[in-house]
């Protein structure tokens, strides 16, 4: 399925004992997005579009004294490109980055808690609606996924003894095993890429009211005839906090803190299940 906003997305689960248990087509989810030309929006009005100027230095006090500037606010005069070119230098700069995910998809929702980086090393939990939820380790090119019961009882096909076997087991998978889209999915470039292409010129964006968000108190930045918006924070370090649309929202935090990933202590193999 692709939504109005740009992102494709779909996913499904094989048959039990097939070659494969997620098919490819997640690769593709969010893969080329514009999230500003997306669908939906928020219900912030439009700020004005003229950049806001410094305030003036207050009048000296008593006669001799210097006149005491006022505190400049974050991004004065600063366009609204100008604070979307810093925060994409942010963006592109940064190695690795937490992001929580809610994402509408065919039959309910794409859920995200993730560690992501841009070495290859990722981790946390996966919620899709036609496969069902589970937790995930990448590291280069091995991984290890955890199945929710909801997963597992979708695997086991209604085998009970394969459905005890997996409870509660990791199962380790190479790339090349049917499990490809998984890295996909879990990759930073996905989020901190092609999601923040502009569907016009910069001259298009305006600066509209924040929210708080993941504690973080924002401005908004979108396109005039987009509705899909942009959070960066109000404190002039134009960091990237959230994309958000009426199919999307996504939360972005710990910008380059620490991603292990280490292996389960103990792990069935997914090819014996293939």
């Amino acid at each position: 399925m692709t939504s109005a906003n740009g992102f494709a997305m779909s996913a499904g689960l094989s048959r039990p004992r097939s070659t494969r248990i997620l098919t490819t087509t997640i690769a593709a989810t969010l893969g080329g997005a514009v999230l500003l030309a997306g669908c939906g929006g928020g219900d912030d009005d439009p700020a004005k579009t003229s950049a806001e100027t410094s305030p003036q230095a207050s009048a000296a006090g008593e006669a001799g004294q210097p006149a005491t500037p006022a505190p400049t606010k974050p991004y004065a005069g600063q366009k609204p490109s100008e604070i979307f070119d810093a925060m994409m230098a942010k963006v592109k700069k940064a190695k690795t980055v937490h992001l929580n995910a809610n994402i509408k998809d065919t039959g309910g929702r794409i859920k995200m808690n993730v560690d992501l980086s841009r070495s290859g090393k990722a981790g946390g939990s996966l919620s899709i609606p036609a496969d069902g939820s589970m937790q995930v380790i990448l590291n280069g090119d091995k991984g290890w996924f955890k199945g929710g019961k909801d997963m597992y009882a979708k695997i086991a096909g209604g085998d009970n003894s394969l459905t005890k076997l997996l409870a509660g087991q990791w199962i380790a998978f190479k790339k090349g095993q049917g499990m490809d889209d998984v890295w996909a999915l879990a990759d930073m470039k996905t989020f901190t890429g092609q999601s923040l292409t502009l569907s016009g010129p910069k001259s298009d964006i305006v600066r509209i009211k924040g929210k708080k968000l993941a504690g973080r108190e924002t401005i908004g930045l979108k396109e005039k005839n987009s509705p899909g918006i942009i959070y960066v924070t109000a404190d002039g370090s134009a960091e990237l906090v959230a994309l958000t649309d009426k199919d999307a929202k996504l939360i972005y935090t710990n910008w380059d803190k620490p991603v292990t990933a280490k292996a389960p202590a103990k792990s069935l193999n997914l090819k014996d299940f293939q």
